[in-house]
C-alpha cells in the first residue's frame, strides 16, 4: 500500500538565488537514492522558501 512522504528540512536564511538550484538538487539525490535502496515511488515534488526545503 502506498504512503505519501513529506521531507522537510529547515535551515538558516538562503540567498533566494540558491533555493531553486537546492530544490533540484534534493529532487535528484532523493530519487537517486530511493532507486539504490530499491524503493518504488510516484512524481516527486519540491517546494521551497528562503528557510525551509521540502520533498513529497
Amino acid at each position: 500500500m502506498a504512503k505519501d512522504l513529506l521531507l522537510e528540512i529547515g535551515s538558516e536564511e538562503l540567498p533566494a538565488s540558491f533555493v531553486l538550484p537546492a530544490l533540484q538538487e534534493l529532487k535528484e539525490l532523493f530519487a537517486a537514492k530511493a532507486a539504490s535502496a530499491r524503493l518504488a515511488h510516484g512524481e516527486l515534488h519540491t517546494y521551497g522558501a528562503p528557510r525551509r526545503l521540502a520533498l513529497m
